[in-house]
């Protein structure tokens, strides 16, 4: 690869990150590499890897043609990035927070034993309450599912449906 071409590709992903709103860190973090990497790949020192064009493809919908050589479109359209997924359907405004935390807690076994710990203690404490925004959340997605079963609060199963007993007829 020339010089011109790596100094291109840095160019088209530093306005991909611009576009996303994230600075080279956060951007770092969400691609699996250094903030000084992205850095360096946006100003053409560096080649820009595999493991990071996997990453924008398939977190931020980003057509690696398009970074590569510079034709269409930098995002893919009909399918949509996790990150819009997981922020329409499941955690909104805290998709981010939600992801960050994911990110220590794949690179710190003590991270993930204190949210984990955490987490079920704070469970243990507001039960009620949860499992009743859970009923609603479930509620409100029984249309979304193919099962309309019931979900025992406690294992987070679906309930098995029991037999109704059969009236003998009187004689």
């Amino acid at each position: 690869m020339k010089e011109n071409d790596q100094i291109a590709i840095g160019k088209r992903i530093k306005a991909i990150r611009e576009r996303l709103g994230f600075t080279q860190p956060v951007f770092a973090s969400h691609l699996n590499v250094s903030g000084p990497t992205v850095s360096d790949v946006e100003l053409g020192k560096t080649r820009v890897g595999t493991e990071m064009l996997f990453n924008m493809a398939v977190k931020f919908n980003i057509d690696i043609y398009y970074v590569l050589f510079g034709e269409g479109e930098p995002f893919r359209s009909k399918i949509k990035s996790l990150h819009s997924l997981l922020e329409e359907r499941y955690f909104g405004d805290w998709t981010e927070d939600i992801l960050e935390m994911i990110y220590h807690m794949k690179m710190s076994k003590m991270y993930l034993s204190g949210i984990l710990n955490y987490s079920k203690q704070y469970y243990y404490r507001n039960r009620d309450i949860i499992t009743e925004e859970e009923k609603d959340f479930l509620e409100k997605s029984k249309g979304l599912t193919q099962s309309n079963a019931e979900i025992d609060p406690e294992t987070k199963k679906e309930k098995k449906p029991t037999p109704k007993k059969q009236k003998k007829p009187e004689n």
